[in-house]
């Protein structure tokens, strides 16, 4: 018996020693890592949030991946395939996008961060949580299968979040011209303000040259000034997180206002739960940089005094000007044009760029898509936001949109 004992014990102390061995590794290889991690040079080109919207199957990864070929060749852009863009083993079995994934690219005087977002509703969760930051969306649009409803909504929603919307025909080989009119002709019966811009796939010369133009029309119409302000005070909602033991919390997405640098004191908040850190290294387009300001996708890896388990959701912000916090609203609503009139009754999901759980209960009201009416909001647990905040509201059938009022004390 004591033998057998002995045996246990040793068997424990060496799992136990080699549980360290390992853990020690990891901490070394991911330092390792950061040491070699190459540097941003941040340069004078202005920074561009962009995003890619559709019905599934459109072409919108397709696109992301033609761009990088054609910028490959005119700014020395990485190629990325659409395998590399829809990469998890679930996107591959799909053939379709499942997760927002984020690609890198730029021009003379653009540096350029592009979203390229799912458009299954099954996958809608992931789209709307990146529609609030972004400044630039690309409706891609199949001339073959034509403007579909969930097209109309998807543009209307991105227009409700405030982004400049580019309808993108994108032609395939068989495409006739009679076809793209019919397409421009129903996008501008649906009401649909800014100017459809033509992809063409062939021949090679055509699609370099549509590109560029696209590119253009995006520079020359992109506005960041009222959404991104570097002058304001830190103000950054979190796209994803996770925890790396060695270097802290890595926090990553988009800084809508403030600067944020190595040792900068924040605080963030989550589901009614604060905590305080300061910021130890950080990242953008995947290299290691000493500053983030508004307008950047990036991440911060920060320590916090005590123990908080965030998640998407939760946000950054300097010690002491966080935004109201409330678990109740009074907000300000109406149905997604296209949707009809709707009685409110029941739980809904909730689309905010500081609420991830979701889940919320609107007061009885009778809501149309002519005109807005405020009723009360409330959610499953607190969350952090400002008077004219966009939201977005869903039941299984229908799309509510509106705005933050003001928080009730609870």
């Amino acid at each position: 018996t004591k033998l057998i004992l002995l045996d246990s014990l040793l068997q424990e102390m060496i799992l136990k020693n080699v549980a360290v061995i390992r853990q020690n590794l990891r901490r070394l290889s991911t330092t390792a890592l950061h040491k070699n991690k190459e540097v941003f040079e941040r340069d004078q080109k202005e920074h561009i949030n962009l995003g890619t919207i559709g019905s599934p199957g459109h072409g919108k990864t397709t696109l992301v991946s033609k761009i990088t070929k054609v910028l490959h060749g005119t700014h020395g852009v990485p190629v990325k395939e659409v395998s590399d863009i829809d990469n998890t083993t679930g996107e591959r079995a799909a053939g379709q996008s499942q997760n927002a994934s984020h690609i890198e690219f730029w021009t003379d005087n653009h540096r350029y961060s592009l979203t390229d977002l799912p458009g299954s509703s099954a996958y809608s969760r992931n789209m709307y949580t990146h529609l609030s930051l972004l400044d630039v969306c690309l409706l891609v649009i199949n001339p073959e299968e034509g403007v579909l409803k969930d097209t109309i909504e998807m543009y209307r929603i991105s227009k409700h979040f405030g982004n400049f919307t580019i309808p993108v025909i994108f032609t395939r080989g068989q495409t006739d011209s009679e076809t793209v009119d019919l397409v421009q002709m129903e996008l501008e019966e649906l009401g649909i303000e800014n100017r459809s811009i033509i992809l063409e796939t062939s021949p090679e010369g055509n699609l370099t040259q549509s590109t560029m133009k696209l590119l253009h029309e995006i520079e020359a119409k992109v506005n960041r000034s009222t959404k991104f302000q570097e002058e304001s005070s830190v103000y950054f909602p979190l796209e994803q997180t996770g925890s790396i033991p060695s270097r802290g919390m890595f926090c990553a997405g988009r800084i809508e206002s403030g600067v944020i640098k190595t040792g900068t004191p924040l605080e963030v908040f989550f589901n009614g739960k604060k905590s305080k850190g300061t910021v130890k290294d950080m990242e953008i387009f995947r290299k290691k940089t000493d500053l983030l300001k508004a307008g950047d996708r990036g991440g911060v890896f920060i320590k916090f005094k005590t123990d908080i388990d965030i998640k998407r959701g939760a946000v950054l912000f300097e010690p002491g000007k966080g935004r109201e916090v409330s678990d109740s609203w009074l907000v300000s609503l109406q149905t997604l044009k296209g949707q009809g009139n709707h009685t409110t009754k029941g739980e809904y999901m909730l689309h905010h760029s500081t609420f991830s759980d979701g889940k919320t209960i609107l007061e009885p009201c009778n809501l149309s898509e002519d005109g807005l009416t405020e009723t009360v909001l409330r959610s499953s647990s607190q969350f952090m936001g400002r008077p004219t905040d966009p939201i977005l509201i869903r039941s299984n059938r229908t799309i509510i949109i509106g705005h933050l009022v003001s928080s009730i004390a609870s």
